[in-house]
């Protein structure tokens, strides 16, 4: 192209060279606005994501809190039968505990605490009134075979309230999921110590149910006489862990409740793992969330491979 003119030839580079310019800014302009609305779009993810996180963190606290204290009310209960059987066996006491007595108490203590599945007594041989044999037909609660005194006050699911003997107090072995059949009488007895057992089948009123169960040792000057102890249907923490799911999102979140030795006390969907190893429940991840467990840590994160949001609260 010739241009006749210098006053020409400056106007159509000048003309070209603010079209090159003006089309640079319109191109950074959107190459600019398409990054902030990434930015934005990215932050507010954030804020969304954390903000989910704190709310089902302080709902997963106040349900950990509420199980917590049921059953820290079960410990107080038992240690406090313990403390009263155990001054009963010691010199020149002047309480007089003989089988009547320990019934009344184990009666009104689960009259007292409708909670409570069920309030029992495991003594040694002999240890309580020297009186087992002449109590082999007894029937408040005292062995048929032995004599022995297991009271087990127990109420069914019509709370219908009736006293039967323990069982396999003694038994060294284990049911299916690993937990001790006698864990709750032999680990006492061993260690002096009082034990919360993870959840067991149990035959209560004819009937099977899943129980966790806490005991206290009862011990006098050192001398160990048996176990006191309550328990719950775990029902009851079933219907928690339901009603907590049913408040995450219209029923859109699930809740897990496990035991410190990894078993699955509840399920909000699967109420066939309850008493199973959480291996069942979570194939992937299951050894690192029982070494959360217990270590007593929480967590709180994204799944990147679900995009669930996970949150594992701690229950003292």
């Amino acid at each position: 192209m010739k241009f006749k003119s210098l006053q020409a030839r400056i106007c159509v580079t000048a003309g070209i060279c603010l079209f090159v310019s003006s089309a640079s800014l319109v191109i950074y302009g959107l190459f600019s606005t398409r990054a902030n609305e990434q930015y934005v779009s990215a932050e507010v993810a954030k804020l969304v994501e954390q903000s989910t996180i704190r709310e089902i963190q302080n709902l997963a606290e106040s349900r950990a809190n509420a199980i917590q204290a049921k059953l820290q009310n079960a410990l107080d209960a038992a240690r406090t039968m313990a403390n009263t059987f155990a001054a009963s066996k010691t010199p020149q006491s002047p309480l007089a505990m003989g089988r009547e007595q320990i019934n009344n108490v184990l009666l009104s203590v689960l009259k007292d605490n409708p909670d409570f599945n069920g309030t029992y007594s495991c003594w040694e041989p002999e240890a309580l009134d020297g009186q087992d044999g002449a109590s082999r037909n007894a029937s408040d609660g005292s062995n048929p075979t032995t004599g022995r005194f297991t009271p087990y006050w127990t109420r069914s699911a019509g709370n219908h309230i009736a006293v039967q003997p323990l069982v396999e107090y003694d038994s060294p072995d284990r049911h299916p999921n690993g937990v001790p059949k006698g864990g709750w009488y032999s680990g006492p007895r061993t260690t002096l110590k009082e034990s919360v057992l993870d959840p067991i089948p149990y035959i209560v009123q004819g009937k099977q149910v899943w129980l966790t169960t806490l005991s206290v040792p009862i011990v006098a000057d050192g001398k160990f006489y048996g176990v006191v102890g309550a328990d719950f249907d775990i029902a009851f923490i079933q219907k928690l862990s339901e009603q907590m799911s049913a408040d995450l999102y219209g029923g859109k979140g699930s809740v897990s409740i496990l035991s410190n030795q990894g078993l699955v006390v509840a399920d909000s969907q699967r109420t066939d793992l309850i008493g199973q190893p959480i291996k069942a429940l979570l194939p992937q991840s299951w050894e690192k969330v029982l070494g959360n467990i217990q270590s007593g840590r929480g967590d709180s994160l994204l799944n990147p491979q679900t995009q669930d949001i996970e949150v594992l609260m701690p229950i003292q």
